[in-house]
């Protein structure tokens, strides 16, 4: 047996308690849950559900709002669109998928009814941003260049690396002329890195680096983490929908790093440039 209950209105919004009663000596669980909406809000919210006469309309107006070109999609439930997403995306099996720590818990479940795996990522409440110790404590950044200097970021984990919140301002100070990308990235198992191209400009991430990932790998060699002629598989990209994977192999004559990059790409444009 459920049994809802609704306080008086306060400043502090509408408060349900939910809970199952005492049934023949059976346990009882009662959990309390405050959201943030007072009454006359919620007789809105049921008021408006009564006179939507014609979802296609506001679908069409939605889509509109949302997506001028015409390229969106009105679902009736998140979870819904979650499905398409996940369908449209194209993902393996096996793949991983960053989660929030506060999510829906049916959210996970789809991720797993497609064959993924949920990563939870911890949130700092007050900040929603990485803190010292998302940092590996045994790697320094690390300036390194393949003929262009990227800044290499070790981090503790792929969950700090979904914790990344982007300021592009204080990326540019701290970049100044000495790089053009903060490579941040995490070691897995077996030969597996993961990692995000931060960008001080309007891009503010890249999808895959080649540069960058070769200059991973260097990195990875010279601090003992990846061993020469060894391949470091990089999944970057995936924090922005965009999983790319990237192979280096780094060969090694004396002290000279020569790390070679491949992997699979996608025709996006082609034109011609006549001088």
């Amino acid at each position: 047996m459920v049994r809802i209950e609704t306080d008086s209105e306060t400043d502090s919004g509408l408060t349900l308690r939910l809970g199952l009663t005492d049934l023949g000596g059976m346990l009882t669980l009662q959990s309390r849950h405050r959201i943030d909406i007072r009454l006359r809000h919620f007789a809105y919210a049921l008021s408006a559900c009564v006179w939507a006469r014609d979802p296609e309309a506001i679908g069409a107006r939605l889509v509109g709002a949302w997506s001028p070109s015409g390229q969106g999609l009105a679902c009736r439930s998140v979870r819904s669109g979650f499905h398409l997403l996940l369908d449209a995306l194209g993902l393996n099996a096996g793949d991983e998928v960053l989660v929030s720590a506060v999510t829906h818990p049916d959210m996970v479940r789809i991720l797993e009814a497609h064959g993924l795996v949920p990563v939870p990522v911890d949130l700092d409440i007050a900040t929603l941003a990485p803190d010292v110790r998302d940092f590996d404590p045994h790697l320094d950044p690390e300036y390194v260049s393949t003929g262009i200097f990227n800044l290499m970021v070790p981090m503790r984990s792929r969950a700090a690396l979904g914790r990344i919140v982007m300021n592009m301002v204080e990326l540019r100070k701290l970049l100044g002329n000495n790089g053009t990308m903060a490579y941040c990235f995490a070691c897995g198992e077996n030969g597996k890195a993961f990692s995000r191209g931060m960008l001080p400009w309007e891009l503010y991430e890249d999808a895959a680096t080649g540069s960058a990932a070769g200059a991973l790998g260097a990195y990875l060699v010279k601090h003992g983490r990846l061993s020469p002629a060894h391949t470091l598989n990089i999944l970057q990209g995936a924090e922005m929908g965009r999983p790319s994977h990237i192979e280096v192999e780094v060969t090694q004559g004396g002290k000279k790093l020569v790390p070679r990059v491949s992997g699979a790409a996608v025709k996006v444009f082609e034109g011609t440039i006549q001088i």
